[in-house]
């Protein structure tokens, strides 16, 4: 099999696979009725990682949308969701259960579409990344971008999931209809909030970092401490 990512250059994504027969041959069904073996699984989740990968961005947008809105309804997101936490700790929550249902890389990867496709070339294509032992001070771990933009797409879909629950709470009979068009909505505020948040904590994280700077342009290597070691090693 080979693949090929034309989204590194703002276009599409190709898939050759040469087994051709993996896709439509009695062996699957061999596969299916076998009882001893995980094969049948394993090859599904083949077929989904192949059509998640070769979605289009504004799909896999969805696909996270879908799942943000969903790990609301888990014990998790009730128990630990709230307008009163802050962003960072809803991202990490909001992590937590996604990644009990997706893949963490599939996560991240579904994040990196919500940024500029120069974003993703000049951070996160491996052969420009800084390789230790040079870390780079300026650069926030990735996990961080992750909490930001989870945690803001929870804090914007909140009120959307009150409203709702207040809703079936009055009608418990009454089957209720998602607006998907309001959850969209709610997804692209959060994203704007999550930029915001983000903006804000590489602008903190600058100013510390300028008077961190000035204060070691300050700094005044301790001519006693060399002395000190001398006097030590000929006492």
């Amino acid at each position: 099999m080979g693949v090929y990512d034309g989204q590194k250059i703002d276009i599409g994504r190709v898939v050759v696979d040469s087994t051709w027969h993996h896709w439509f041959d009695v062996n699957l069904l061999g596969f299916e009725a076998d009882a001893t073996s995980n094969n049948y699984q394993r090859i599904q989740t083949f077929y989904r990682n192949i059509g998640v990968w070769l979605a289009t961005a504004y799909q896999r947008t969805r696909m996270l949308s879908v799942l943000n809105w969903f790990s609301m309804f888990t014990v998790q997101g009730i128990q630990e969701y709230g307008r009163e936490i802050s962003i960072w700790s809803l991202g990490a929550t909001a992590k937590d259960v996604l990644g009990r249902s997706s893949s963490k890389c599939l996560v991240r990867e579904w994040i990196i579409d919500l940024f500029p496709i120069e974003f993703y070339r000049e951070f996160f294509i491996p052969e420009r990344i800084p390789v230790p032992p040079e870390p780079c001070l300026s650069c926030p771990p990735f996990e961080l971008i992750e909490e930001a933009m989870l945690g803001a797409i929870i804090k914007e879909l909140l009120p959307q999931f009150e409203k709702m629950e207040q809703k079936r709470i009055s009608n418990p009979d009454k089957k209720l209809k998602l607006n998907e068009k309001e959850i969209m909505m709610c997804i692209d505020r959060g994203v704007q909030l999550g930029y915001k948040e983000l903006r804000s904590f590489l602008v903190k994280s600058n100013k510390q970092g300028e008077r961190l700077n000035k204060l070691l342009d300050k700094f005044k290597p301790n001519a006693n401490c060399s002395k000190h070691h001398k006097e030590t090693e000929l006492a």
